[in-house]
C-alpha cells in the first residue's frame, strides 16, 4: 500500500509521519501524539480541536459545518482547516500542515 508523506510544523519544528489513505490529518497526528491536536470527538465534526493550517489543493472544500466550526477557532486563517476533515488520498505524495 501507498504511503503518504506526511510533515506537521509545530512550534518551529518539523515532525515527518506516514498515512495511509483514507487516514485522516488528525489520526496521523494523534497515533504521532503530536500537541495542540487532540481530536476530542475522535473525527465526528464536533468540537474544533484538531485545527490546522493547510494548503488543501486535492483535499474536498470545507464544508458549512467545518466552517461554523473553524468560527470558534482563535487563530482562524484563510487556510484553516479542521484536521479530522482532511483526508489523504493514494494520488498524494507528500502533505504539509502547520499546527498553530
Amino acid at each position: 500500500m501507498t504511503m503518504v508523506n506526511v510533515r506537521f510544523k509545530v512550534n518551529g519544528e518539523v515532525v515527518a509521519a506516514k498515512g495511509e489513505p483514507g487516514d485522516s490529518i488528525m489520526q496521523v497526528a494523534v497515533r504521532q501524539q503530536l500537541p495542540s491536536i487532540e481530536g476530542e470527538c475522535g473525527g465526528e465534526l464536533s468540537c474544533a480541536t484538531c485545527h490546522v493550517y493547510a494548503d488543501t489543493q486535492g483535499f474536498r472544500p470545507l464544508s458549512e459545518e467545518e466552517g461554523e466550526l473553524l468560527e470558534l477557532v482563535e487563530e482562524r486563517a484563510d487556510n484553516s482547516r479542521l484536521s479530522c476533515q482532511l483526508i489523504l488520498r493514494e494520488e498524494m505524495t507528500d502533505i504539509e500542515v502547520t499546527i498553530p
